[in-house]
């Protein structure tokens, strides 16, 4: 019954974030709609297209100092700089009330698309509601957020998926060291205000609950006033209330350095499996190699970032609505897997300080070449 649970909620998520559609604010500008009939008629006809000259787009960062941001964001740059698109950054570091400021400071330099990196819409209404009277499309990047008209486009991985393929890897290993069923304490770490980790932790409940014996002893929320003091400082106090815990089932990459750190204290790195559902990120890739973390999932966030300008700079070069649901056909670049040890490559370099995991799909080659051919670049 979980599994098939767990399956009705993957096709939910395949179109979630997309179905509602958006009107322009403003006569001629690029706005949001779910017709895929309206998109790529003069790619579909050979035609060649053409790019405005001075494009320019604001980026508007969640957390900057989070590998996860880092990694969308230096997507999203690469793929601007491939149609010499010229923008701007702002990073509100978390801070809600700067997310608004910096939002109202993009909007106030008019550019042709907003992208936002994971920012809940529900905390910049006022200021969506002025980018769409002024035309400006708002477009979500890297992870799921709540459905909204004001969002013109949300090309992301399935966080339902994602957090299946992290907690059947984890239910393996529990299965493993217990005769073939499932049976252990586990702990998870996680933030429901944040839409994408609550369904993630919602997911790992789910597949594990046909296990009797697997007892979810603490869903920890993180505080975010010190994420890296609470998250540590918990780990500890987990340990000493549990000292037979098998496992921790983490949200994100965020969480695993300051885990790392509270296992070690307790003299637990060697008794505990840590998996997280994302990322692969550099820390997170580095805490695999030396055995402090177990398995962390890897999504390929930064595909995200190409479809989304893909899509925006098509609508752009066509003078059409920015469909809403297009980019589903390239949702299998995300090529969800789990990274452990066992298939750890760290090779490519999306920047030189930042290198990650070997890409199952080189995304970025082919929507260079794709934009070669359709623009002329």
């Amino acid at each position: 019954m979980a599994l098939l649970c767990v399956a009705a909620m993957f096709t939910i998520a395949a179109c979630g974030s997309d179905d509602d559609s958006s009107d322009s604010g403003s006569d001629g500008a690029v706005s949001a709609s779910g017709d895929a009939s309206k998109e790529g008629s003069s790619a579909a006809s050979g035609e060649s297209l053409t790019l405005p000259d001075g494009l320019t787009a604001g980026i508007l960062h969640v957390q900057g100092n989070a590998q996860s941001d880092q990694l969308i964001g230096y997507a999203l740059t690469d793929a601007l700089d491939e149609l010499g698109v010229k923008y701007t950054e702002k990073d509100p570091q978390g801070n809600p009330g700067k997310t608004a400021t910096d939002l109202d400071a993009l909007i106030g330099q008019d550019p042709d698309v907003i992208f936002g990196i994971s920012v809940e819409a529900a905390t910049i209404q006022s200021q969506l509601r002025k980018a769409k009277e002024r035309g400006i499309p708002f477009i979500n990047v890297g992870g799921t957020i709540r459905e909204s008209p004001l969002v013109a486009l949300s090309p992301v991985p399935s966080d339902y998926a994602q957090a299946a393929i992290a907690s059947q890897y984890l239910l393996d290993i529990l299965a493993s060291e217990n005769n073939g069923t499932p049976a252990g304490k586990v702990a998870s770490f996680g933030f429901d205000p944040i839409y994408s980790l609550l369904q993630r932790r919602q997911t790992f409940e789910l597949m594990a609950e046909p296990y009797k014996d697997v007892d979810i002893v603490t869903q920890h929320q993180v505080n975010f006033e010190d994420p890296n003091a609470d998250i540590q400082g918990a780990t500890q106090d987990i340990m000493q209330a549990n000292p037979d815990l098998k496992a921790i089932y983490t949200c994100c990459d965020f969480t695993l350095p300051p885990i790392a750190a509270g296992l070690r204290q307790a003299n637990a790195t060697d008794k505990v499996k840590v998996v997280s559902v994302q990322l692969g990120t550099p820390a997170a890739l580095d805490l695999v190699k030396n055995d402090s973390v177990t398995a962390v999932g890897n999504a390929a966030l930064g595909a995200s970032s190409y479809m989304a300008v893909d899509e925006w700079a098509r609508a752009v070069a066509e003078d059409r609505e920015i469909c809403r649901d297009c980019w589903h056909k390239y949702e299998q670049m995300f090529a969800y897997d789990m990274v452990g040890k066992d298939n750890l490559d760290i090779s490519y370099e999306l920047r030189p300080d930042f290198v990650v995991q070997k890409l199952v799909v080189d995304y970025p080659a082919f929507f260079t070449a794709k934009w070669k051919q359709e623009f002329g670049l």
